[in-house]
């Protein structure tokens, strides 16, 4: 039998297929070591965004927003009022109370605040909110308002 070289790529290609089939080789290892390659790549955390204001100068109601962009996107809001104005240094309490969804991936909490200058003007109301979702730690922020914002013109 006289064998001889490929001189097109087709009869190449055929002739690797044949020496595959003949010598029972799988090209799935390869293909499942990419895949485990591939799936060893993890898409970035979502991140918990909560804004609000940081002072307020007239009472009335001041709303709280909070973004956590995860499918099954869930928010269990906190509130206190504390002496001091920031939430590091607070020592009171978080208070449980009910925010609104107002989209699949974002809730708001409205609360009526007085403005309140006693104890050398340090007094602020502080928010926290955790947020968690499918696929994802649960995260939490907090932000503090201070309650005796300097007066506007």
């Amino acid at each position: 039998m006289r064998y001889h070289l490929p001189r097109t790529l087709a009869e190449a290609v055929l002739l690797v297929a044949s020496l595959v089939l003949l010598l029972g080789l799988s090209i799935a290892p390869l293909n499942a070591s990419r895949a485990r390659a591939a799936g060893d790549v993890r898409p970035l955390a979502a991140t918990l965004t909560l804004s609000g204001p940081t002072s307020i100068t007239a009472n009335g109601n001041y709303t709280y927003g909070a973004s956590f962009y995860v499918p099954y996107a869930r928010f269990v809001w906190y509130s206190r009022t504390c002496s001091t104005a920031t939430v590091a240094s607070c020592t009171a309490t978080w208070n449980l109370t009910s925010g609104t969804m107002t989209s699949d991936y974002t809730s708001q909490y409205t609360r009526y605040l007085t403005r309140d200058c006693s104890g050398n003007g340090t007094r602020s109301f502080q928010v926290r909110v955790d947020a968690s979702g499918f696929g994802q730690p649960t995260q939490t922020k907090a932000i503090a308002t201070k309650l005796c914002g300097d007066v506007l013109p």
